[in-house]
């Protein structure tokens, strides 16, 4: 009957009237709520799409993500590595389906940024001899206003926190009599009693503002001066006095903070047992056996003892990082000067082995 075919083409027209039919580039067809965009087109392709989409191409068009699409629609989805979901696509979604992902890719993002939040943290806290606890993330959130650990976490690891900030919490320049240099010179460890560098250094005369001699010091592990260096003394709380090399890493600091604890020093004699430790960087051309032609020029043709020695090669060149135990600084200059004539070393250094504060 007439009547009954065209209350039944009615009927199909208001079952899906509420949606949009569109297409991939492949032609493969696409069912969406009335209302849906480029976005909740991208997730209906797949979750990853969705969360890397950045716009699309609609009948060949750029468009935003937040672009409504209509019926017959060709569609390419825009995606970028880069991209990750935020709050506001929210509101440019029309499907429950779409919203959901959404909601679920913030969710994991989150966890993401708060996990590498926490190891970034964890890691500036063992530089300061701190441990993460219940006190220690009590007082940094109640500081930088966070309301739970998590959104302390997940502020360092989206950077809206700057962690450099967070020895000043725990150490505040403003008093120095709470700041132990020790965490700034800190005492030399891990070598045999014969082999420290307190032990053996101890030889070496220190002379104080050129009239009285010292023998009780120690050569500070930020930059490890040898005999010859230009150097200063550092006054500790409880570890005596401190040999700093003059162009120290750390110099500028102590002068500035601590210029009361500063003593002129200069070197006396060495004595015949001292030996100093240094720290060497050669880069050049990676060749076959570097390694230990650099090796066998230190400790046969030089006669100076190597404590340690590596070398990492990339693209054509290598890094070597060498420790040894130098009897003073011509001693030193000499031996880096060998070191240069070798074929295939463009560079030779001396490094301080540790920077930080």
């Amino acid at each position: 009957m007439p009547g009954e075919a065209a209350f039944t083409g009615d009927h199909k027209m208001q079952l899906y009237s509420d949606k949009v039919f569109a297409f991939t580039p492949d032609g493969d067809l696409k069912i969406l709520s009335n209302g849906a965009t480029v976005l909740d087109f991208a997730f209906e392709i797949h979750s990853n799409v969705g969360t890397k989409c950045t716009g699309g191409k609609v009948n060949g068009k750029i468009v935003p993500m937040k672009h409504e699409l209509h019926n017959g629609d060709r569609v390419e989805i825009l995606t970028s590595k880069n991209q990750k979901p935020n709050i506001d696509w929210l509101n440019w979604v029309a499907t429950t389906r779409s919203k959901n992902k959404i909601r679920r890719a913030l969710k994991d993002f989150e966890y993401k940024e708060a996990s590498a939040g926490k190891e970034l943290l964890s890691r500036k806290l063992s530089q300061l001899k701190l441990t993460i606890n219940d006190e220690v993330i009590n007082k940094l959130a109640a500081h930088f206003k966070q309301s739970t650990p998590l959104d302390l976490y997940q502020s360092i690891g989206t950077e809206k926190i700057d962690i450099s900030s967070i020895r000043e919490i725990f150490f505040p320049s403003a008093k120095p009599e709470a700041e132990k240099p020790a965490e700034i010179i800190k005492p030399t460890e891990g070598f045999k009693p014969e082999e420290s560098i307190e032990a053996v250094s101890s030889e070496a005369i220190i002379i104080l503002n050129d009239t009285s001699e010292l023998r009780d010091f120690k050569l500070a592990k930020c930059c490890h001066p040898v005999f010859g260096d230009d150097i200063f003394g550092f006054v500790t709380i409880i570890k005596g006095i401190t040999i700093h090399r003059s162009n120290c890493p750390n110099a500028k600091q102590l002068h500035h903070k601590y210029d009361y604890r500063i003593v002129k020093t200069n070197w006396g004699h060495p004595g015949s047992l001292t030996a100093f430790l240094a720290h060497i960087r050669i880069i050049g051309m990676d060749e076959v056996g570097m390694l230990s032609t650099i090796t066998d020029i230190i400790s046969k043709e030089m006669n100076v003892n190597i404590r340690e020695a590596s070398i990492q090669s990339k693209n054509g060149k290598f890094e070597g990082l060498i420790t040894v135990f130098i009897k003073n600084k011509r001693q030193m200059d000499f031996l880096f000067q060998r070191l240069r004539q070798i074929k295939g070393v463009l560079k030779v250094s001396r490094i301080e082995k540790e920077k930080s504060l």
